[in-house]
Protein backbone atom coordinates (compact mmCIF):
# COMPACT_ATOMS: atom_id res chain seq x y z
CA UNK A 1 0.00 0.00 0.00
CA UNK A 2 3.30 2.36 0.96
CA UNK A 3 5.79 1.56 -1.91
CA UNK A 4 7.64 5.11 -0.76
CA UNK A 5 8.65 5.20 2.87
CA UNK A 6 11.27 8.07 4.39
CA UNK A 7 13.81 6.68 6.87
CA UNK A 8 13.67 9.20 9.94
CA UNK A 9 17.66 10.09 10.70
CA UNK A 10 17.62 11.70 13.91
CA UNK A 11 14.86 14.36 14.41
CA UNK A 12 12.13 14.58 17.08
CA UNK A 13 9.40 12.02 15.38
CA UNK A 14 9.27 8.75 13.83
CA UNK A 15 7.64 7.00 11.64
CA UNK A 16 6.21 3.38 11.32
CA UNK A 17 4.50 1.55 8.32
CA UNK A 18 1.74 -0.70 8.59
CA UNK A 19 -0.23 -2.17 4.96
CA UNK A 20 -2.86 0.25 5.23
CA UNK A 21 -2.16 2.91 7.80
CA UNK A 22 1.30 4.98 9.33
CA UNK A 23 1.90 5.77 12.40
CA UNK A 24 3.69 8.83 12.54
CA UNK A 25 5.07 10.15 16.28
CA UNK A 26 5.82 13.89 17.24
CA UNK A 27 8.45 12.61 20.25
CA UNK A 28 8.54 16.41 21.29
CA UNK A 29 4.80 16.98 21.80
CA UNK A 30 4.14 13.42 22.85
CA UNK A 31 1.99 12.85 20.19
CA UNK A 32 0.70 10.12 18.14
CA UNK A 33 -0.87 10.55 14.60
CA UNK A 34 -2.59 7.44 12.40
CA UNK A 35 -2.35 8.21 8.89
CA UNK A 36 -5.11 5.71 6.83
CA UNK A 37 -4.70 5.28 2.99
CA UNK A 38 -8.38 6.70 1.71
CA UNK A 39 -10.30 3.80 1.39
CA UNK A 40 -9.35 1.40 3.57
CA UNK A 41 -11.18 1.25 7.22
CA UNK A 42 -9.78 2.69 10.20
CA UNK A 43 -7.66 0.12 12.10
CA UNK A 44 -8.04 -1.03 15.31
CA UNK A 45 -5.38 0.12 17.47
CA UNK A 46 -4.26 -2.00 20.64
CA UNK A 47 -5.37 -1.75 24.08
CA UNK A 48 -3.37 1.99 25.59
CA UNK A 49 -2.69 3.76 22.14
CA UNK A 50 -3.87 7.06 22.19
CA UNK A 51 -3.96 8.48 18.85
CA UNK A 52 -4.38 12.65 18.92
CA UNK A 53 -5.71 12.54 15.51
CA UNK A 54 -6.65 10.06 12.69
CA UNK A 55 -6.07 11.13 9.06
CA UNK A 56 -7.16 9.89 5.92
CA UNK A 57 -4.49 10.03 3.28
CA UNK A 58 -3.13 11.59 0.87
CA UNK A 59 -5.11 14.79 2.25
CA UNK A 60 -6.31 17.27 -0.25
CA UNK A 61 -7.52 20.18 2.32
CA UNK A 62 -4.77 21.23 4.67
CA UNK A 63 -4.43 24.51 7.25
CA UNK A 64 -1.23 25.79 8.49
CA UNK A 65 -0.47 28.10 11.60
CA UNK A 66 3.23 28.55 10.42
CA UNK A 67 4.14 29.87 7.13
CA UNK A 68 7.43 27.54 6.61
CA UNK A 69 4.61 24.12 6.31
CA UNK A 70 3.43 25.59 3.19
CA UNK A 71 6.84 25.99 1.82
CA UNK A 72 7.32 21.92 1.91
CA UNK A 73 3.85 21.39 0.80
CA UNK A 74 4.77 23.97 -2.60
CA UNK A 75 7.93 21.74 -2.62
CA UNK A 76 5.97 18.56 -2.82
CA UNK A 77 3.83 19.96 -5.28
CA UNK A 78 0.68 20.08 -3.54
CA UNK A 79 0.10 23.66 -3.18
CA UNK A 80 -3.99 23.74 -4.28
CA UNK A 81 -3.99 21.84 -1.09
CA UNK A 82 -3.41 25.23 1.40
CA UNK A 83 -6.90 26.03 2.45
CA UNK A 84 -5.99 28.51 5.25
CA UNK A 85 -2.54 30.30 6.02
CA UNK A 86 -1.93 33.18 8.94
CA UNK A 87 -1.81 35.47 6.84
CA UNK A 88 -0.10 37.17 3.29
CA UNK A 89 3.06 36.52 5.03
CA UNK A 90 4.81 34.87 2.22
CA UNK A 91 6.94 35.25 -0.84
CA UNK A 92 5.32 32.25 -3.14
CA UNK A 93 3.97 33.84 -6.28
CA UNK A 94 1.32 31.06 -6.44
CA UNK A 95 0.58 31.41 -2.94
CA UNK A 96 0.00 34.92 -3.10
CA UNK A 97 -2.04 34.04 -6.33
CA UNK A 98 -4.13 31.86 -4.74
CA UNK A 99 -5.09 34.60 -2.18
CA UNK A 100 -6.30 37.17 -5.11
CA UNK A 101 -8.50 34.26 -6.52
CA UNK A 102 -9.99 33.39 -3.17
CA UNK A 103 -8.59 29.56 -2.92
CA UNK A 104 -6.67 30.23 0.27
CA UNK A 105 -7.98 32.19 3.40
CA UNK A 106 -6.49 34.20 5.66
CA UNK A 107 -7.51 32.22 8.84
CA UNK A 108 -5.74 34.93 11.23
CA UNK A 109 -9.42 36.35 11.18
CA UNK A 110 -11.05 33.36 12.03
CA UNK A 111 -11.34 30.57 14.68
CA UNK A 112 -12.80 27.50 15.15
CA UNK A 113 -15.94 26.66 17.57
CA UNK A 114 -14.95 23.19 19.20
CA UNK A 115 -19.00 23.27 20.28
CA UNK A 116 -19.90 23.99 17.20
CA UNK A 117 -17.55 21.69 15.27
CA UNK A 118 -17.07 24.76 13.12
CA UNK A 119 -15.22 28.28 12.18
CA UNK A 120 -16.12 31.68 12.63
CA UNK A 121 -15.00 34.95 12.20
CA UNK A 122 -12.52 36.20 15.02
CA UNK A 123 -14.73 39.49 14.63
CA UNK A 124 -18.59 40.36 14.81
CA UNK A 125 -20.73 39.31 13.18
CA UNK A 126 -19.20 35.82 13.74
CA UNK A 127 -21.12 34.32 10.96
CA UNK A 128 -18.88 33.10 7.96
CA UNK A 129 -19.58 35.38 4.52
CA UNK A 130 -18.26 35.37 1.00
CA UNK A 131 -15.30 33.65 0.53
CA UNK A 132 -14.54 31.97 3.81
CA UNK A 133 -18.02 30.69 3.68
CA UNK A 134 -17.54 28.96 0.57
CA UNK A 135 -14.27 27.97 1.45
CA UNK A 136 -14.22 26.25 5.00
CA UNK A 137 -17.84 25.01 4.22
CA UNK A 138 -16.01 21.68 3.32
CA UNK A 139 -13.95 20.25 6.44
CA UNK A 140 -10.21 20.20 6.79
CA UNK A 141 -8.39 17.13 6.33
CA UNK A 142 -6.08 18.35 8.80
CA UNK A 143 -4.70 21.39 10.68
CA UNK A 144 -0.51 21.78 10.76
CA UNK A 145 0.04 24.03 14.16
CA UNK A 146 3.30 24.33 16.24
CA UNK A 147 1.14 24.00 19.46
CA UNK A 148 -2.45 22.47 20.82
CA UNK A 149 -4.83 25.17 20.37
CA UNK A 150 -8.32 25.02 20.53
CA UNK A 151 -9.03 27.65 18.14
CA UNK A 152 -6.89 26.49 15.22
CA UNK A 153 -9.30 23.96 14.04
CA UNK A 154 -9.57 19.94 13.53
CA UNK A 155 -8.11 17.54 13.30
CA UNK A 156 -4.89 19.26 14.33
CA UNK A 157 -1.19 17.77 14.02
CA UNK A 158 1.48 19.53 15.74
CA UNK A 159 4.81 20.12 13.80
CA UNK A 160 8.10 21.07 15.75
CA UNK A 161 10.59 21.50 13.45
CA UNK A 162 11.64 24.57 15.92
CA UNK A 163 12.77 23.00 18.82
CA UNK A 164 15.63 21.01 16.24
CA UNK A 165 19.05 21.77 17.46
CA UNK A 166 20.71 21.50 14.05
CA UNK A 167 20.07 22.78 10.52
CA UNK A 168 21.22 19.44 9.82
CA UNK A 169 18.22 17.97 11.32
CA UNK A 170 15.28 20.63 10.58
CA UNK A 171 14.81 19.72 7.16
CA UNK A 172 13.82 16.28 8.28
CA UNK A 173 10.41 17.56 9.15
CA UNK A 174 9.90 17.88 5.56
CA UNK A 175 9.15 13.96 5.77
CA UNK A 176 6.46 14.65 8.07
CA UNK A 177 4.72 16.53 6.02
CA UNK A 178 4.92 14.48 3.04
CA UNK A 179 3.83 11.77 5.07
CA UNK A 180 0.33 13.37 4.75
CA UNK A 181 0.80 13.63 1.14
CA UNK A 182 2.00 9.62 0.38
CA UNK A 183 5.18 12.04 -1.16
CA UNK A 184 8.09 9.96 0.36
CA UNK A 185 9.54 9.95 -3.06
CA UNK A 186 9.33 13.66 -3.56
CA UNK A 187 11.06 14.69 -0.10
CA UNK A 188 13.33 11.95 0.02
CA UNK A 189 15.01 12.66 -3.03
CA UNK A 190 14.83 16.97 -1.88
CA UNK A 191 16.46 15.78 1.20
CA UNK A 192 18.89 13.38 0.12
CA UNK A 193 20.16 16.53 -2.44
CA UNK A 194 20.17 19.53 0.41
CA UNK A 195 22.79 16.64 2.70
CA UNK A 196 24.97 16.73 -0.56
CA UNK A 197 25.17 20.51 -1.01
CA UNK A 198 25.43 20.87 2.93
CA UNK A 199 28.21 17.96 2.82
CA UNK A 200 30.36 20.27 -0.11
CA UNK A 201 29.72 23.58 1.38
CA UNK A 202 30.53 22.66 4.85
CA UNK A 203 34.10 23.24 6.64
CA UNK A 204 32.69 20.00 8.68
CA UNK A 205 35.27 16.96 8.25
CA UNK A 206 31.73 14.72 7.37
CA UNK A 207 29.48 17.99 6.79
CA UNK A 208 26.95 15.18 7.95
CA UNK A 209 25.26 14.01 10.96
CA UNK A 210 27.02 12.30 14.21
CA UNK A 211 25.57 9.01 14.90
CA UNK A 212 23.78 8.52 18.15
CA UNK A 213 21.47 6.06 19.63
CA UNK A 214 20.05 8.48 22.23
CA UNK A 215 18.82 11.64 21.65
CA UNK A 216 18.08 14.06 24.86
CA UNK A 217 16.68 17.31 25.13
CA UNK A 218 15.90 19.77 28.58
CA UNK A 219 13.78 22.42 28.31
CA UNK A 220 13.29 25.17 30.14
CA UNK A 221 10.62 24.05 32.49
CA UNK A 222 12.96 21.52 33.68
CA UNK A 223 11.73 18.26 31.45
CA UNK A 224 14.21 16.22 30.13
CA UNK A 225 13.05 13.84 27.18
CA UNK A 226 14.62 10.30 26.45
CA UNK A 227 14.07 8.14 23.57
CA UNK A 228 16.24 5.98 21.28
CA UNK A 229 16.23 5.61 17.57
CA UNK A 230 18.13 4.26 14.46
CA UNK A 231 21.35 5.78 14.36
CA UNK A 232 21.43 8.29 11.64
CA UNK A 233 24.34 6.61 8.88
CA UNK A 234 27.47 7.91 8.51
CA UNK A 235 28.45 10.27 5.29
CA UNK A 236 30.95 8.31 3.82
CA UNK A 237 31.40 9.84 0.67
CA UNK A 238 34.11 12.01 0.04
CA UNK A 239 32.95 15.54 -0.34
CA UNK A 240 35.16 18.76 -1.82
CA UNK A 241 33.98 20.71 0.79
CA UNK A 242 34.68 24.33 -0.35
CA UNK A 243 34.58 26.34 2.78
CA UNK A 244 37.17 23.92 4.19
CA UNK A 245 39.31 24.32 1.55
CA UNK A 246 39.10 27.88 1.68
CA UNK A 247 40.17 28.10 5.77
CA UNK A 248 43.21 25.20 4.47
CA UNK A 249 44.11 28.08 1.81
CA UNK A 250 44.35 30.71 4.20
CA UNK A 251 46.29 29.06 6.77
CA UNK A 252 48.58 28.05 4.81
CA UNK A 253 48.74 31.56 3.48
CA UNK A 254 49.63 32.60 6.96
CA UNK A 255 46.29 33.74 8.07
CA UNK A 256 43.69 32.17 10.47
CA UNK A 257 40.39 31.72 10.47
CA UNK A 258 38.34 35.19 9.99
CA UNK A 259 36.04 35.91 13.03
CA UNK A 260 31.97 35.44 12.91
CA UNK A 261 29.38 37.58 15.44
CA UNK A 262 26.05 36.80 15.03
CA UNK A 263 23.60 38.91 16.29
CA UNK A 264 19.49 38.31 16.99
CA UNK A 265 17.96 41.04 17.44
CA UNK A 266 18.47 45.09 17.62
CA UNK A 267 15.49 46.82 19.63
CA UNK A 268 16.27 50.86 20.11
CA UNK A 269 18.32 50.53 22.94
CA UNK A 270 19.79 46.93 23.35
CA UNK A 271 22.04 44.56 21.44
CA UNK A 272 20.85 41.06 21.83
CA UNK A 273 23.76 38.64 20.36
CA UNK A 274 22.89 34.69 19.63
CA UNK A 275 24.28 32.67 22.35
CA UNK A 276 27.17 30.80 20.80
CA UNK A 277 28.33 28.65 23.72
CA UNK A 278 29.29 25.00 21.81
CA UNK A 279 28.50 21.64 23.51
CA UNK A 280 31.60 19.03 22.87
CA UNK A 281 29.58 15.91 24.14
CA UNK A 282 26.39 16.62 22.19
CA UNK A 283 28.27 18.43 19.33
CA UNK A 284 25.53 21.07 19.42
CA UNK A 285 25.37 24.66 19.07
CA UNK A 286 23.75 26.46 21.54
CA UNK A 287 21.97 28.45 18.69
CA UNK A 288 21.76 27.00 15.08
CA UNK A 289 22.63 30.06 13.22
CA UNK A 290 26.26 29.22 15.14
CA UNK A 291 26.50 26.30 13.72
CA UNK A 292 26.07 27.85 10.29
CA UNK A 293 28.69 30.17 10.97
CA UNK A 294 30.98 27.35 11.67
CA UNK A 295 30.27 25.39 9.04
CA UNK A 296 31.25 28.22 6.82
CA UNK A 297 34.67 28.33 8.44
CA UNK A 298 34.15 30.90 10.97
CA UNK A 299 35.41 31.04 13.90
CA UNK A 300 32.45 31.97 16.38
CA UNK A 301 32.19 34.27 18.67
CA UNK A 302 30.50 33.89 21.77
CA UNK A 303 29.30 37.38 22.98
CA UNK A 304 27.06 36.07 25.33
CA UNK A 305 29.70 34.19 27.67
CA UNK A 306 32.50 36.54 26.11
CA UNK A 307 31.18 39.74 26.82
CA UNK A 308 31.01 41.34 30.43
CA UNK A 309 29.80 45.14 29.23
CA UNK A 310 26.57 47.21 28.71
CA UNK A 311 24.63 45.25 25.57
CA UNK A 312 22.61 48.89 25.83
CA UNK A 313 25.87 50.64 24.92
CA UNK A 314 26.28 49.94 21.19
CA UNK A 315 29.48 51.89 21.42
CA UNK A 316 31.34 50.04 24.35
CA UNK A 317 29.60 46.44 22.55
CA UNK A 318 31.82 47.72 19.23
CA UNK A 319 34.67 48.11 20.43
CA UNK A 320 34.91 45.29 22.48
CA UNK A 321 34.20 43.41 18.91
CA UNK A 322 37.17 45.42 17.16
CA UNK A 323 39.05 42.12 15.78
CA UNK A 324 35.44 40.92 14.37
CA UNK A 325 35.63 40.03 10.91
CA UNK A 326 32.07 39.14 9.69
CA UNK A 327 28.88 40.40 11.78
CA UNK A 328 25.23 38.82 10.91
CA UNK A 329 22.32 40.33 12.09
CA UNK A 330 19.43 38.15 12.24
CA UNK A 331 17.24 41.32 12.11
CA UNK A 332 16.15 43.60 9.94
CA UNK A 333 12.89 45.62 11.41
CA UNK A 334 11.75 49.09 11.99
CA UNK A 335 8.23 49.35 13.31
CA UNK A 336 8.85 47.42 16.42
CA UNK A 337 11.19 49.37 17.53
CA UNK A 338 9.43 52.65 17.21
CA UNK A 339 10.93 53.67 13.56
CA UNK A 340 7.91 54.30 11.86
CA UNK A 341 9.45 56.04 8.95
CA UNK A 342 12.04 55.25 6.24
CA UNK A 343 14.27 58.03 7.75
CA UNK A 344 13.84 57.20 11.38
CA UNK A 345 14.41 53.35 10.18
CA UNK A 346 17.89 54.41 8.25
CA UNK A 347 18.94 56.75 11.85
CA UNK A 348 18.37 53.58 13.70
CA UNK A 349 20.41 50.88 11.84
CA UNK A 350 23.33 53.53 10.52
CA UNK A 351 23.28 55.94 12.68
CA UNK A 352 23.34 54.17 15.75
CA UNK A 353 23.82 50.59 15.06
CA UNK A 354 26.31 50.45 12.38
CA UNK A 355 28.36 53.46 13.51
CA UNK A 356 28.83 51.81 17.14
CA UNK A 357 31.38 49.45 15.16
CA UNK A 358 33.22 51.44 13.59
CA UNK A 359 35.95 49.78 15.04
CA UNK A 360 35.57 46.35 14.18
CA UNK A 361 37.27 44.72 10.96
CA UNK A 362 33.99 44.42 9.76
CA UNK A 363 32.55 47.96 9.39
CA UNK A 364 36.38 48.67 7.79
CA UNK A 365 35.69 46.28 5.35
CA UNK A 366 32.26 46.50 4.94
CA UNK A 367 30.86 43.18 5.80
CA UNK A 368 27.68 43.45 8.43
CA UNK A 369 24.88 41.73 7.17
CA UNK A 370 21.68 41.64 7.98
CA UNK A 371 18.52 39.17 6.79
CA UNK A 372 16.40 41.59 4.98
CA UNK A 373 17.39 40.50 1.44
CA UNK A 374 13.73 38.83 0.83
CA UNK A 375 11.20 40.53 2.13
CA UNK A 376 7.12 39.76 2.03
CA UNK A 377 4.32 41.99 1.48
CA UNK A 378 3.85 42.30 5.33
CA UNK A 379 7.58 43.58 5.34
CA UNK A 380 8.46 40.46 7.07
CA UNK A 381 11.69 38.56 5.76
CA UNK A 382 11.95 35.07 3.92
CA UNK A 383 14.61 34.57 6.30
CA UNK A 384 12.38 32.55 9.09
CA UNK A 385 10.11 31.24 6.87
CA UNK A 386 12.50 29.60 4.36
CA UNK A 387 15.66 29.20 6.19
CA UNK A 388 14.56 25.91 8.27
CA UNK A 389 13.28 24.32 4.71
CA UNK A 390 16.37 25.04 2.74
CA UNK A 391 19.24 26.29 5.10
CA UNK A 392 22.34 25.21 3.01
CA UNK A 393 21.01 28.40 0.68
CA UNK A 394 22.05 30.55 4.40
CA UNK A 395 25.20 28.59 4.55
CA UNK A 396 26.16 29.19 0.73
CA UNK A 397 25.49 33.03 1.40
CA UNK A 398 28.04 32.96 4.23
CA UNK A 399 30.86 31.10 2.55
CA UNK A 400 29.42 33.99 -0.19
CA UNK A 401 30.41 36.62 1.94
CA UNK A 402 33.39 35.09 3.99
CA UNK A 403 35.11 33.55 1.12
CA UNK A 404 33.58 34.48 -1.90
CA UNK A 405 35.74 32.42 -4.36
CA UNK A 406 34.66 29.27 -3.00
CA UNK A 407 30.88 30.26 -3.46
CA UNK A 408 30.55 30.62 -7.19
CA UNK A 409 27.73 30.91 -9.21
CA UNK A 410 25.49 31.68 -5.86
CA UNK A 411 23.68 34.49 -6.15
CA UNK A 412 22.58 35.84 -2.34
CA UNK A 413 19.30 34.61 -0.78
CA UNK A 414 19.11 35.87 2.89
CA UNK A 415 21.80 38.24 3.73
CA UNK A 416 22.00 41.90 2.74
CA UNK A 417 25.52 44.19 2.66
CA UNK A 418 24.00 47.03 4.88
CA UNK A 419 26.90 49.42 3.53
CA UNK A 420 25.97 49.12 -0.09
CA UNK A 421 22.52 47.10 -0.48
CA UNK A 422 20.17 49.01 2.44
CA UNK A 423 18.82 48.38 5.71
CA UNK A 424 15.02 48.21 7.35
CA UNK A 425 11.57 46.89 5.92
CA UNK A 426 9.83 49.89 4.97
CA UNK A 427 11.30 50.75 1.38
CA UNK A 428 8.95 49.43 -0.94
CA UNK A 429 10.08 47.26 -4.41
CA UNK A 430 7.20 49.96 -6.50
CA UNK A 431 8.40 53.53 -4.43
CA UNK A 432 12.20 52.93 -4.65
CA UNK A 433 11.98 51.15 -7.55
CA UNK A 434 14.72 48.10 -6.16
CA UNK A 435 14.71 44.08 -6.95
CA UNK A 436 15.60 43.45 -3.20
CA UNK A 437 15.78 44.66 0.10
CA UNK A 438 12.47 45.66 -0.32
CA UNK A 439 8.80 45.26 0.17
CA UNK A 440 6.90 44.03 -2.66
CA UNK A 441 2.97 44.27 -3.38
CA UNK A 442 1.18 41.10 -2.54
CA UNK A 443 -0.07 42.04 -6.44
CA UNK A 444 3.09 42.12 -8.10
CA UNK A 445 4.05 38.90 -6.30
CA UNK A 446 0.97 36.95 -7.55
CA UNK A 447 1.16 38.47 -11.32
CA UNK A 448 4.90 36.00 -10.94
CA UNK A 449 2.69 32.80 -11.09
CA UNK A 450 2.59 31.11 -14.36
CA UNK A 451 1.05 27.69 -12.68
CA UNK A 452 -1.37 27.03 -9.47
CA UNK A 453 -0.34 23.63 -9.42
CA UNK A 454 2.99 23.01 -10.09
CA UNK A 455 5.90 22.33 -7.78
CA UNK A 456 7.88 25.07 -6.16
CA UNK A 457 11.45 25.10 -7.08
CA UNK A 458 13.98 24.82 -4.97
CA UNK A 459 16.23 27.80 -3.72
CA UNK A 460 18.78 25.67 -4.79
CA UNK A 461 17.79 25.85 -8.21
CA UNK A 462 16.62 29.42 -8.92
CA UNK A 463 19.36 30.74 -6.80
CA UNK A 464 22.47 28.64 -7.58
CA UNK A 465 24.33 26.53 -4.93
CA UNK A 466 28.02 25.90 -4.00
CA UNK A 467 29.46 23.69 -6.43
CA UNK A 468 30.17 20.01 -5.46
CA UNK A 469 32.88 18.97 -6.42
CA UNK A 470 35.17 21.79 -6.04
CA UNK A 471 35.91 23.45 -9.47
CA UNK A 472 39.46 24.76 -8.25
CA UNK A 473 41.96 24.50 -5.89
CA UNK A 474 42.34 25.07 -2.40
CA UNK A 475 45.38 27.19 -3.34
CA UNK A 476 43.14 29.69 -5.06
CA UNK A 477 40.74 29.99 -2.23
CA UNK A 478 41.65 32.90 0.04
CA UNK A 479 39.82 34.64 2.25
CA UNK A 480 37.75 38.27 1.39
CA UNK A 481 39.40 41.37 3.04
Amino acid sequence: MFPDKVVVNGPKFSITYNTTFKVLTNLRANEKYVLVQRGCPTPTLPDGFVAKAVVQVPVARVSITSVTDSKWIELIGERNSLIGMPGIYTTSPCVNKRYDLGFTVDMSKVSYNSTLSQYQMSSNPKMLTGTYASVLSTPLDVVFAGSRSATAGLPLVITSSTYEQSYKLVPEWGKFIAAFYNKEATINAFISDFKTRWDCASSSPTGGISPSPIYAFSFSWSLLFLWTEPPPPLETTPRSQRAAMAVAAAVAAGSTKPKGLAISYLSATTITPFDCSYNATSGLWANKICEVLDAAGLQVVDAVHSYTGSYSNYQQFGDWAADVDVIIVADCTCTYKGAMTVAACDDLWKNKFLSSLSATKAFKNQKIYDVGRTLDPSGGTDYFVSLPVEPDAFLADVIAVTWPSAAAGHNMVYLRNMFTEGVGNLRSCAAYNLTYGCVPSANSLSAQCTSLGAPADSIAKTAGIVLCPATSAATALAPSQ
